[in-house]
């Protein structure tokens, strides 16, 4: 079964993507903080990882870079409500990630993490 890792500082953004993602047929572990993502994907193994990037702490773009710098390869969605050109700008920064922006249907994000989960080579996902 596939894995995906929600960071969201956002309680009602976690409980809507936990909903979403599970009855897309996804588990999905949930966190409210960026500040220990390099343990918190040790310990889950997520085949994804959806991430915020305006939370308080470590933001998720230094999250991510962190993760990267750790030799851990999890594909990354930024779920975010920055402009697109700063999306983009990250997204070309940081390999293997992509985003959507908060506000986008339900079916668009759920396309990208299945996108992403395939393109790194896990096939398990829900079709």
């Amino acid at each position: 079964m596939t894995r995906v890792m929600v960071i969201d500082d956002d309680p009602f953004v976690l409980e809507l993507l936990d909903g979403v993602l599970t009855e897309a047929g996804y588990t999905v572990v949930t966190s409210d903080t960026a500040d220990e993502l390099c343990a918190q994907v040790a310990e889950h193994e997520p085949n994804v990882l959806i991430l915020d990037l305006g939370m308080p702490g470590l933001d998720g773009r230094k999250a991510a870079l962190a993760l990267l710098a750790s030799g851990k390869r999890v594909p990354i969605l930024f779920y975010s409500a920055r402009p697109t050109a700063e999306l983009n700008a990250i997204c070309h920064e940081i390999p293997r990630t992509s985003f959507v922006t908060k506000g986008t249907p339900m079916r668009t994000l759920l396309g990208s993490v299945r996108r992403l989960t395939r393109a790194s080579g896990f096939f398990g996902a829900p079709d």
